[in-house]
């Protein structure tokens, strides 16, 4: 299987994007050694890449070291070997391309001094190439070993800086955890096996391979071999085992450490019980590669799509941050493009042309409570407003909801005295008028006591209308503008804006009332709407008396008295001497003689009905006119329409506020991590 140009297309295609950086982006298919100090990890990786490795106790392994065999047909003569070490170029220009595989050694010394300058360990990785005609594809990574304390000299904190680099490649779901365990070691106190089994509790990418079997008793082999039959500690792909050479067979070929191994297993013969695909170091490096193949092909597809998820995630919060702004002149020209667009689509908005993708952002708060404000203002101001219709998506429509309430409020507030009330005022505010006619001040007193509760009531209506003007302006440049740091800016201004024009609403609402005050009667719509209501009242009358409602018929019950009748009828009821010699003996018994008969209309009820149809009348004419008035010289000229003084305030904000537009190194930092990542997906993603 070795041989097959596909997977070696597969590992070359891991490495490729490992090498890209991909594996501190997104996890890639890997295998791992992992095991105690001085178990034997390195010589299970010597003995499956059939490197030399240093077996100084100073020169254990100090941080990663990732060995990759690659099979190329072209590669004459012996092997080829290449070290890389990520952001070390001076290393990486010298050991590029190793004269011989037998200076590893070498090139692991010069890691060392390289990455462990100032710490024992080191959290980078040395990674090591070796390509020849005849090489197995494999991949693999020996890590550092775990200890349990340190000795004199050594970093303290040495056992937990292993355990977190070890934890880094264990926890990745698509890392193959090779854990090492000693034949002569308490399967109990397998430091390996039980971090491994805190990350893989099911065992599905765990393998332990068994060391050093040679060197158990011989009355202990055969727990040993019945462990490595999986009959004492089940493990999900059962377990490896393979000899390590000794100190004393230091210096001896890979071959001859091989046929020393393949004595060993042939003539004990316990271990004829254990296949020969599991044990002895050719099997295992056949099977670790098998397993690794596998391995890519089934995480390659799932690989591919995390990439494209994670490269438009990493896209879409790179586009959020808009521009890169990192100077004043960047910033203002920055905040100027942004103005124009949010003009656009405000003026939009406020003619009453609804963009769906604004209507969309509503979908799971209608009214706009999550765009608006806090959770506790937006419960404030739907208090306040108490209308669900106030939707801050439909600004014109909405508006005109407000504008036909400050219509119904007015009409609702509308105090008229009934006729003997105004009579009472007649005769209070009675001055030089003729007899019969109506007292002009009575008139504008009785309309001003209205108009006085239709000013209170504007206020009102007017001031939720403003209200609501600015939580839909705001909403919309919540909308509108994504960028965190620049949203404050133009929202600032709008208050701003909006606490200015709402001052002058508020002035001309005081002069609109203030010209109401003094009533205007010489208006056409006025004068016709008076004559048609005395035509209806006369005709109503008629029809009551029997005419034939042009004014003939029976007047003896008419609404009005003559003159010489509303003298003599003013006269008995305020002069005391005309009860006597009218018989009724006092004013109270002529009152009441006057209740026990008929009584005509006087001049002065008359006075008062007609008083009251004008004051009807002219309620009715004023009220449109003031409402009209108000909307469009208060919330239309000073608001809807004055919108682009808003932008002007924009357009005129000094550089010190624009200076919190600049980003933040942090930010910076941020913007480059965000386009390194997209570099590294896109990349990994062509090469896969």
């Amino acid at each position: 299987m070795f041989e097959q140009s596909d997977y070696q297309a597969l590992v070359d295609k891991i490495n490729a994007v490992r090498r890209l950086g991909l594996n501190h982006v997104l996890s890639v298919p890997q295998i791992a050694i992992v095991g105690d100090q001085s178990t034997g990890k390195s010589s299970v990786l010597e003995a499956v890449t059939k490197l030399s490795f240093p077996r100084d106790k100073n020169m254990c392994t100090r941080f990663a070291t990732q060995v990759t065999l690659r099979r190329d047909p072209q590669v004459t003569g012996a092997d080829r070997l290449s070290a890389h070490i990520e952001g070390e170029e001076a290393f990486n220009l010298k050991f590029g391309e190793v004269e011989s595989v037998t200076m590893v050694e070498t090139v692991i010394k010069e890691a060392v001094a390289v990455l462990c300058k100032t710490s024992h360990i080191s959290d980078k990785v040395l990674e090591l190439t070796l390509t020849g005609p005849t090489q197995s594809p494999l991949t693999i990574i020996d890590l550092p070993g775990y200890i349990n304390t340190t000795i004199d000299g050594q970093d303290p904190k040495l056992p937990e800086k292993i355990r977190a680099i070890n934890a880094r490649y264990i926890e990745d779901p698509r890392t193959i955890i090779l854990a090492v365990h000693p034949a002569n070691y308490d399967l109990n106190n397998s430091t390996a096996l039980g971090k491994a089994g805190e990350v893989d509790p099911n065992g599905e990418r765990t393998i332990p391979i068994i060391t050093r079997p040679d060197e158990v008793a011989q009355g202990l082999l055969e727990d040993v071999v019945d462990m490595v039959l999986n009959n004492r500690k089940k493990m999900r792909h059962g377990y490896l085992v393979m000899r390590n050479a000794s100190y004393m067979e230091l210096g001896c070929s890979w071959e001859h450490a091989r046929d020393l191994e393949a004595t060993y297993f042939r003539e004990t013969t316990l271990w004829d019980r254990v296949s020969s695909n599991v044990k002895g170091r050719e099997s295992v490096k056949a099977f670790l590669g098998a397993l690794l193949y596998d391995h890519i092909k089934k995480e390659l597809p799932l690989l591919k799509k995390e990439i494209v998820e994670m490269t438009e995630k990493n896209e879409e919060e790179l586009k959020k941050m808009g521009h890169q702004v990192a100077t004043t002149s960047a910033a203002r020209v920055e905040f100027i493009l942004t103005a124009t667009r949010l003009r656009d689509g405000l003026n939009e908005l406020l003619e009453g042309h609804y963009s769906q993708s604004y209507i969309d952002a509503f979908k799971d708060t209608p009214n706009g409570a999550a765009i608006t404000g806090t959770e506790a203002e937006n419960s404030r101001s739907r208090n306040k407003i108490k209308e669900k219709s106030l939707d801050v998506r439909f600004v014109r429509s909405t508006l005109n909801q407000l504008y036909r309430s400050l219509d119904n409020s007015l009409l609702r507030d509308i105090k008229l005295p009934n006729t003997e009330e105004i009579s009472v005022l007649m005769q209070r505010y009675n001055g030089n008028e003729l007899p019969g006619f109506l007292p002009f001040r009575v008139f504008q007193q009785v309309f001003n006591e209205t108009l006085l509760g239709w000013k209170r009531n504007a206020k009102v209506q007017l001031e939720k209308t403003c209200d609501y003007f600015r939580k839909a302006v705001m909403a919309y440049i919540a909308y509108a503008i994504t960028d965190a740091g620049m949203q404050p800016l133009f929202q600032d201004v709008f208050d701003r804006f909006h606490r200015e024009q709402k001052k002058k609403v508020e002035e001309q609402v005081q002069i609109i009332f203030e010209d109401e005050a003094h009533p205007f009667t010489f208006n056409r719509d006025y004068f016709e709407k008076i004559l048609k209501n005395r035509d209806e009242k006369s005709s109503k009358r008629a029809k009551n008396k029997g005419g034939d409602g042009n004014g003939n018929g029976d007047d003896s019950d008419r609404s009005t008295v003559d003159y010489d009748d509303y003298v003599n009828n003013y006269e008995m009821s305020t002069t005391p001497s005309r009860f006597a010699s009218h018989g009724h003996g006092s004013p109270r018994g002529y009152q009441q003689q006057l209740a026990l008969q008929p009584q005509e209309q006087t001049n002065e009820q008359a006075a008062a009905e007609d008083l009251q149809e004008m004051l009807k009348a002219y309620c009715d004419i004023a009220r449109k006119r003031i409402v009209d008035v108000l909307i469009m010289q208060t919330v239309e000229r000073n608001l809807t329409r004055q919108i682009d003084t808003y932008f002007a305030q924009l357009v005129a904000v000094e550089d010190k506020a624009l200076q919190s537009l600049i980003e933040s190194p942090m930010k910076q930092e941020a913007r480059r991590t965000l386009a390194a990542k997209i570099d590294t997906l896109t990349m990994s993603l062509r090469e896969l």
